[in-house]
């Protein structure tokens, strides 16, 4: 992982800022990741096959806590 490049090929500063909040999150910013070898980009695809993206649970809980019956 290091930093971006623009279209000059200019290093950018990655600007870090955080949003606000009781949970805060780092706010996106520019970066460049790159596997070391064909070999260890193959193994991120294959995790990925093996074990692809799911949808979690939030939306359940968001219905629990946040529906106006639970605040009444």
């Amino acid at each position: 992982m290091k930093k971006a490049v623009d279209g000059r090929g200019n290093q950018i500063e990655a600007q870090i800022s955080i949003t606000p909040g009781m949970i805060a999150h780092i706010r996106d910013f520019a970066y460049d990741i790159k596997p070391r070898s064909e070999k260890f980009a193959d193994l991120i695809r294959q995790v990925e096959i093996d074990h692809p993206w799911q949808k979690g649970d939030a939306r359940f809980l968001d219905d629990k806590l946040f529906s106006k019956k639970a605040r009444a």
